[in-house]
């Protein structure tokens, strides 16, 4: 779990941090990048995180449906406060250049509750990762390569629209240890007997509901054409081979 952590806030930070230097860049491989990463996403939900949710809680069927398609729409209400950048948005607001402004605030708080209820997944080894004999690598995988082009992309709006480097870093910091702050609560709730994995598994589907909504929404946001670009098709289909090849190594 230390592990986890450490590797969770170093990759986030660092990927917040070269939006410094890329920022202002035209970045050609910014789309084929998010459409890997939303392929990945989409494919370890459907293929571990789903079918380990089923797995944990197998007498409640329809409710972990009913709390799946929550965590789509919960997804939904969420971007209202984050303005889209748990999938890359890269636009910026005006927010006054007050650090402490409303529309800051809500986009903070809008990316932290994401980022908690994501940590659960891989709070607790004896949950997802564990009934298929391995561990929570190819999740933690899927957690990186979407949060790292949101960290990306909140530092740039930031720092675009804060007009402070030193405002967007902090909140680039804050934004960095909510997925460690998850994992370490699911944890501790589990170790002291305060949730079981049957009580998880309602978080859990509501995560996956969530990552359904931001998998397919990058789907929908690198082809506006809604056409069949050959070359983001080949990157999505080696997206999903990766999670699948994940899935025989972790």
């Amino acid at each position: 779990m230390i592990l986890n952590s450490v590797i969770l806030i170093l990759f986030t930070v660092g990927a917040g941090l070269t939006a410094f230097y890329f920022g202002k860049k035209k970045l050609t491989f910014y789309k084929p990048a998010l459409t890997f990463g939303g392929a990945y996403l989409f494919s370890i939900t459907i293929t571990h995180i789903l079918p380990q949710v089923y797995y944990i809680n197998n007498r409640a069927s329809l409710t972990l449906g009913i709390f799946i398609l929550g965590g789509f729409f919960l997804q939904l209400l969420l971007e209202n406060l984050s303005q889209g950048i748990e999938h890359g948005h890269r636009h910026a607001f005006d927010i006054e250049s007050k650090p402490f402004h409303p529309t800051a605030i809500s986009l903070m708080i809008g990316l932290c509750i994401h980022s908690i209820l994501e940590g659960t997944l891989i709070g607790n080894p004896y949950t997802i990762g564990h009934h298929h004999d391995h561990g929570d690598g190819s999740v933690l995988i899927g957690i990186l390569l979407h949060k790292m082009p949101a960290a990306f992309a909140l530092t740039l709006v930031l720092w675009e629209s804060v007009k402070s480097r030193k405002t967007a870093i902090i909140y680039l910091i804050i934004f960095s240890i909510m997925s460690p702050i998850g994992m370490v609560s699911e944890y501790w709730l589990s170790q002291n007997n305060l949730v079981t994995a049957e009580n998880m598994s309602y978080v859990y589907a509501l995560v996956s509901g969530s990552f359904l909504q931001i998998s397919t929404t990058i789907f929908y946001e690198t082809s506006p054409e809604h056409k069949i670009n050959p070359t983001r098709f080949i990157v999505a289909l080696a997206g999903a081979a990766l999670a699948i090849f994940t899935e025989f190594i972790f």
